[in-house]
This record gives C-alpha cells, sequence and structure tokens, in this order.
C-alpha cells in the first residue's frame, strides 16, 4: 500500500488587522492507496525572521479523499507575513507551500 499526498494550498486571509484571528487552512489530499494520519506544521515569517510556529490536529485521511487542516494566526503588529509549511503523514512530508498575509494598522 502506497504513502503519497500533497499539500495543494495554503488558504489565508489576504488582508487582516493587527488582533485579528487569522485562520491557515492547509488543503491535504491523500493521493495514495492507505489511510493516513496528516498535521501540518508551518511557520509565519515577517521580515526574514520566524514570529509564530504553526500546527494543526492530526485529522485522518482516507485515500482519495482532501482535508483541510486548520490554524491560527494572531498577527501583533501591520506587515506583509510569509506562511510556509508543510503536511506530514505516515513517515513522509509534501513540498512546502506557501500563503501571504497583509496586515494593516488597527481602525
Amino acid at each position: 500500500m502506497s504513502l503519497d499526498g500533497v499539500l495543494k494550498t495554503i488558504i489565508t486571509n489576504i488582508k487582516a488587522e493587527v488582533g485579528e484571528i487569522t485562520p491557515v487552512i492547509a488543503v491535504f489530499q491523500n493521493i495514495g492507496e492507505s489511510t493516513v494520519k496528516a498535521r501540518f506544521k508551518g511557520n509565519v515569517e515577517s521580515g526574514g525572521r520566524i514570529v509564530e510556529l504553526l500546527e494543526s490536529e492530526e485529522l485522518l485521511v482516507p485515500p482519495s479523499s482532501e482535508v483541510n487542516l486548520t490554524t491560527f494566526f494572531t498577527p501583533k503588529e501591520p506587515g506583509r507575513y510569509i506562511i510556509k509549511g508543510r503536511v506530514y503523514y505516515g513517515n513522509k512530508q509534501t513540498f512546502e507551500n506557501t500563503g501571504i498575509v497583509n496586515v494593516l494598522g488597527t481602525k
């Protein structure tokens, strides 16, 4: 039974405000033949430095299924944040994918 999966995309709010809880959704598809336990792990970077680590709960993903592995990020200051991460499943990991959040000052 082969294990194979793909991190299709990372969905975020393109714009957020300081202090706004922002969902980060990693869309994982199991393209292998076995059910796998999948977990998204990533980080949030701003100005070349890591400002927050992200880790989703582990979910069971049957073959040919797709799941949303959700984490949350609350920006503390305005700026452009890059979210990078992978999904870990079985003893494998997907290629890295990225998302961007532009954070505005509070109103």
